[in-house]
């Protein structure tokens, strides 16, 4: 990632500068990385300043970078290649992501003064304010980041063939995050996102390989034409990914996650870990209506209950009736995509260890 190439840059001696960010949040986190809490040797630091003047109900905090000085005025990094990592929101976007993902929570860049508080550079953001009923975990009070600084070292000991997915992952994961209040739909899309670009790493097995492998030989030997032919298999391929999707949530979520609710005889408000695959399926079929037919995402109604669903058997909206169901709420949706993330991290930095 682009700030621990920073960071080995700065530990290594190179000339340095200091960049200040300045960011709100509707959580209220406790506790702060700098002195000698700062992660990476005192190279990044995270604190909250207080109270926003600006926008009632908001806490400012700043991320505090340093940074290496370009190489003779260059950005251009001279080791760039076609599959080389990059990031479009540089080491300040990165590290915003992680703190979301670790902390559930969401950010907002507001300003960015570099030089030591010499220039001022004010952001402009779309802030809509987010109901308890949507995100209630966004207003959880044990946030602190003093209890995130381990997490750090995962990032140390993650791999760096996953970074650049991962990046793509967490940047899906908090900018849904920040859409749910202006467009769920779009939340919810990014959310499946933030699952799809990990699919790559998920082993399906040699014999579902095998499978596919005497399918594509059917397809070739068949007298289609080339036309139908990679049509026929692109639809196979995606197939194969909507598959995916089930075994990597599937594995990265735990039986004894406080996101299923096993009570029997209250399937239709709450999801247990029984009938988990089914809503997994509704959601990614409910993505492919999106993307390719422009249908819109049925999502249960938000709520100051805790259910996960409505807890209706179909539903009447104008002329149009829905069977079942609708689509998990996004509180539930939003934690088991972050309780993935989490442990997809956790299990590839441990195997450097």
């Amino acid at each position: 990632m682009c700030f621990l190439r920073e960071n080995d840059r700065v530990n290594s001696g190179e000339d340095s500068y200091v960049t200040h960010y300045e960011l709100i949040s509707e959580s209220y986190i406790t506790g702060g990385l700098y002195d000698e809490s700062a992660l990476f040797g005192g190279n990044i630091e995270m604190r909250m300043l207080g109270e926003s003047p600006y926008i009632k109900g908001l806490n400012v905090y700043r991320l505090t970078i340093r940074h290496p000085r370009p190489n003779n005025g260059a950005i251009e990094d001279t080791n760039a290649s076609r599959d080389g990592y990059f990031s479009d929101e540089g080491p300040q976007g990165e590290l915003m992501g992680l703190f979301s993902l670790f902390l559930n929570s969401r950010f907002y860049l507001t300003s960015v003064i570099h030089e030591e508080l010499c220039h001022l550079s004010p952001y402009k953001f779309h802030f809509q304010p987010c109901s308890k009923n949507v995100a209630g975990f966004l207003f959880n009070e044990d946030k602190n980041f003093n209890h995130i600084a381990p997490k750090f070292s995962l990032i140390e000991n993650f791999p760096g063939q996953y970074h650049q997915k991962f990046y793509f992952s967490i940047r899906f994961y908090s900018r849904a995050l920040r859409l749910i209040s202006i467009d769920k739909d779009v939340a919810y899309l990014n959310l499946v996102n933030a699952i799809e670009t990990l699919l790559d790493y998920v082993d399906l097995g040699d014999e579902f390989e095998r499978a596919e492998v005497e399918i594509r030989e059917k397809i070739e030997k068949a007298s289609f034409e080339a036309s139908v032919q990679s049509e026929l298999v692109a639809y196979l391929k995606q197939r194969k990914k909507g598959h995916k999707f089930l075994v990597f949530l599937k594995k990265y979520s735990s039986t004894s996650s406080p996101l299923f609710n096993n009570a029997p005889g209250k399937e239709h408000i709450y999801i247990s870990y029984a009938n988990f695959e089914s809503h997994l399926k509704k959601i990614y079929q409910a993505r492919s209506a999106y993307v390719h037919a422009g249908e819109p995402f049925h999502i249960s109604s938000d709520s100051s209950r805790d259910w996960h669903l409505d807890g209706s058997l179909g539903q009447t909206w104008d002329q149009r009736q829905w069977e079942g169901s609708p689509l998990p709420r996004f509180f539930w949706f939003a934690s088991l995509v972050r309780e993935c993330l989490m442990n997809f991290l956790e299990e590839k930095a441990q195997l450097t260890i």
